[in-house]
This record gives structure tokens, sequence and C-alpha cells, in this order.
């Protein structure tokens, strides 16, 4: 999970990046009926992840976008990052949970 800093330095990589160009941060987007589906679909072996819906980012004002290859999106946020917008973005999303798939994965 991205600390503030960071998710500025990946927002501001994503927007001078010549296949993507926008300001915004890499996620994975799915269509999903259960929480254990989209954990399991996953393709990041990441420890924790972070859940929210579409329709909750947009309410906040920022956007989902498909960039690259299904389920890779990019969440459009507003620029600067700045502590408000960050602030904002930790509201959207539910709190971490475990991957309870990211230790096979690890080891694949």
């Amino acid at each position: 999970m991205l600390d503030h800093q960071s998710a500025i330095i990946s927002a501001e990589d994503a927007e001078t990046d010549p296949n993507e160009r926008i300001y915004g941060l890499s996620v994975e987007c799915f269509v999903v009926p259960t929480l254990d589906e989209a954990v399991r679909a996953t393709r990041r072996p990441n420890k924790h992840v972070r859940l929210t819906t579409a329709s909750r980012v947009r309410a906040a004002g920022m956007d989902v976008i498909p960039t690259f290859d299904a389920p890779h999106a990019t969440l459009r946020v507003p620029k600067p990052l700045n502590e408000d917008v960050w602030n904002e973005l930790q509201r959207v999303f539910d709190a971490p949970i475990q991957n309870k798939y990211a230790a096979a994965r690890r080891s694949s």
C-alpha cells in the first residue's frame, strides 16, 4: 500500500508514461460479485489489499479508466495530489484486508 509521497511519485510517473498520460494511480478493476473473487482475481502478490467501487471513486470526484490489459486500470486523481486529495482517497477505500492468496503467488 502506498504512502502519500509514493502515491505522488506514482501519479507523476503515470502522467509522463507515453502509453498512459494520466495523472493517477495503478489499480486493478474487476466486475465480480464477491469480495473473495476480487481478491482471488488480482494478479498482484500484495499481502494486503484495499477495495472500493468505481461509483465511490466517481462520487469523490475521481475516475477509474481502463488502461493497458484488463484488469489494469488507472485511478485518475486531481492534480496536485495534495493532503486534502490524499485524505479523500483514503476515505474512498475500505480498510486493508489480508490477501489470503498472496503467499501462493509469491512462491510461483
